[in-house]
């Protein structure tokens, strides 16, 4: 099976990326979990937004992801959430706790968006901003944490004797 990324003819019932038959002896095979196809998407559209709001600089364009928490049917396969989603959806308050862990409403998410398309964050870019309830967050970008220089270049040694 061709496991480019640029094709995606593999049948619907294949596991990817290796066939089925392979996933019984090496189970370390089978198709990526739900949580680590979200992690890896999420990580896409931070790099993606960074990305893009380099490139969109020079037009004065601003870019950035919108990290929406709120209590809508997507939660639903979450079973301590399956309850406070149903509530939700009938339009009872969500708990005062609820909302301090940042699980709002889908509406809570419109004031940042029209603050982000305002004048007053004309010099935000390249931000993951999350917010649902009563939580405004900023998410980190990866940066270096620690530099070192080698004159000449790295050997393996080195690295271990500095690492």
């Amino acid at each position: 099976m061709n496991t480019s990324c640029r094709d995606n003819s593999a049948a619907p019932n294949q596991s990817w990326p290796f066939p089925a038959k392979d996933t019984k002896e090496r189970p370390f095979l089978r198709s990526p979990s739900k949580k680590v196809v979200a992690i890896s998407t999420q990580a896409g559209i931070a790099a993606f937004a960074r990305s893009w709001a380099l490139e969109c600089a020079k037009a004065e364009i601003t870019v950035n992801a919108v990290v929406p928490i709120a209590l809508t049917r997507m939660l639903m396969s979450i079973p301590a959430l399956t309850e406070h989603v149903a509530a939700a959806e009938r339009g009872e308050p969500i708990e005062p706790r609820l909302r301090r862990l940042g699980l709002g409403r889908a509406e809570d998410v419109a004031s940042l968006a029209v603050f982000l398309a305002s004048d007053q964050a004309r010099d935000i870019t390249g931000q993951c901003i999350g917010i649902g309830g009563d939580k405004l967050s900023l998410w980190s970008h990866p940066e270096e944490a620690h530099v070192a220089y080698e004159v000449g270049g790295w050997s393996a040694e080195r690295i271990a004797q500095v690492w």
